[in-house]
């Protein structure tokens, strides 16, 4: 986080799902407002995966390899009021004014192509 911002990440709250082969993935997550996803999506929040990457089943070890994210943007209704946290957070990503609320990744895959994700 930038100096001179301060953003409260709130109570964490706890999150699992099941893995195909069955083993449980877990994860703890704030947002910093509550239960409310922060920004309704565009504000970044903090994750910890616990023990999962040394059950090798953290979703960087268990993802396609090889692509690299290109750029990450959002627009949102109220982009001045999130700006401002969103860059002390996260600065590579741009929020800009829309109608909806709205993230989209551009990814670069192992051929060079890239593709936009929304």
């Amino acid at each position: 986080m930038k100096k001179g911002v301060s953003h409260d990440i709130g109570d964490p709250l706890k999150g699992s799902r099941k893995m195909p082969d069955g083993r449980e993935l877990t994860w703890t997550i704030s947002s910093g407002f509550g239960k409310a996803i922060a920004g309704d999506g565009v504000v970044p929040f903090v994750l910890d995966w616990h023990e999962s990457f040394d059950k090798k089943i953290h979703p960087a070890q268990t993802s396609p390899q090889g692509c690299t994210l290109v750029s990450l943007k959002a627009t949102h209704p109220k982009h001045e009021s999130l700006a401002r946290v969103v860059d002390a957070l996260c600065p590579s990503v741009k929020v800009s004014k829309g109608e909806g609320v709205s993230l989209s990744a551009t990814i670069r895959r192992p051929d060079g192509t890239e593709v936009v994700l929304s």
